[in-house]
């Protein structure tokens, strides 16, 4: 068949994929300025100075002065009406992430079919996949400053792959700038790379430096509740408002969902050969340290931005994409992975795909080699 022959896609292609399966995504979530959430952060922007009264809990967070997110959206409000900057944001946005989302399917897909791109596109157009009960998502990209921080971290990611470790650390940074904690998993990701691809000295200071302009950025704008009094209450109303963050009030699927990623991270590590299982260790052992460092703290205001989940969007993109090259001739083989594709395409069922992906790493131990050479192919 037409859509099962190989096709040399070039960029105009996956830019038309990107455009079309846009589309898809929001015929399926819709498109309309009516969330609170929507209202709230534009009127943000045209009362930041009066947005926070003293001896407010709220202004305890500073998010304007952490994130230069609200610079720029707050001199953009005085050009457009609220609407107009609504539907500008999320509909140019959603197309980056759409556009490098396929360049990173594209970077790791072994047969260019059709038929793999128009499955990847049905996948990603899905109703809003979730990580973990924490409410982490892949589709982090509302009307608000963490998902710009976290769309151009995902670009960050795809320039790390192609080798070009300059525009990642500047693009990186200038996500960190918009949000820092949604930046974390990156820096994760890179600091990986620095010690597989042994990065020559005037990268790894580059890299280096960036992190201690950010550090000086946030530290200068955090504020930390020292009073004992607030400090209770801001605990109170953070499990009040917040219970999602708390692993022992997620319930059996969002738990499943999550421990099964790093479950089958680690199996598909024990199938990989000698010179691939160190870069993956590593990589393994930083998103481990992620989950420890975020379980330790999540009970203080301070760190509750932190989320269980938010280190997993791309390593989500590395299974997906080794799950369509799993593919064969072998009809009961592909049934799983269609069974497993059509499960997050028409319910937005992660367990269900991550429990057939690792039936999957085990009878195709294989071909893992193969997807996971291309994280660091140069």
């Amino acid at each position: 068949m037409f859509i099962q022959n190989k096709i040399n896609f070039n960029f105009k292609h996956i830019v038309l994929f990107s455009i079309f399966f846009e589309i898809i995504f929001f015929l399926r979530t819709g498109l309309v300025y009516s969330y609170p959430n929507d209202q709230l952060w534009h009127h943000f922007f045209l009362y930041i100075k009066e947005f926070s009264l003293d001896l407010d809990l709220m202004s305890f967070a500073n998010s304007e002065q952490r994130s230069l997110w609200f610079f720029f959206m707050g001199n953009l409000s005085k050009i457009f009406d609220p609407l107009q900057l609504y539907y500008i944001f999320i509909i140019t946005q959603n197309f980056i992430f759409f556009l490098i989302c396929f360049l990173i399917f594209d970077h790791f897909l072994i047969k260019k079919t059709l038929l793999n791109y128009i499955l990847f596109g049905f996948v990603i157009s899905s109703n809003y996949i979730l990580f973990s009960g924490s409410l982490a998502s892949f589709h982090e990209i509302s009307y608000t400053y963490r998902s710009t921080g976290y769309v151009l971290n995902l670009l960050a990611i795809y320039f790390v792959l192609k080798n070009k470790p300059y525009y990642s650390i500047i693009i990186a940074f200038a996500g960190s700038l918009m949000h820092l904690p949604i930046s974390v998993p990156f820096y994760i990701f890179f600091i990986t790379f620095i010690f597989l691809r042994k990065y020559n000295f005037k990268i790894t200071t580059f890299f280096l430096i960036s992190i201690i302009l950010l550090l000086i950025f946030n530290l200068s704008h955090v504020s930390f509740i020292k009073d004992e009094e607030y400090l209770d209450l801001a605990k109170k109303l953070m499990y009040l408002r917040q219970s999602y963050l708390y692993i022992e009030n997620w319930n059996t699927d969002y738990t499943l969902r999550y421990f099964l990623f790093y479950i089958c991270f680690f199996t598909s590590i024990i199938f990989t050969r000698s010179v691939l299982k160190k870069f993956l260790i590593i990589l393994f052992l930083m998103h481990l340290s992620y989950l420890v460092c975020v379980y330790l703290t999540y009970e203080l205001p301070t760190f509750s931005v932190f989320k269980l989940g938010r280190e997993l969007p791309f390593i989500f993109l590395v299974f997906l994409s080794m799950m369509i090259n799993f593919t064969d001739n072998n009809p009961f083989n592909n049934l799983l992975i269609f069974i497993s594709l059509f499960s997050l395409i028409l319910f937005s069922s992660l367990s269900i795909f991550l429990i057939i992906f690792l039936i999957q790493i085990i009878l195709n131990k294989h071909k893992i080699n193969y997807t996971f050479s291309k994280l660091y192919s140069k």
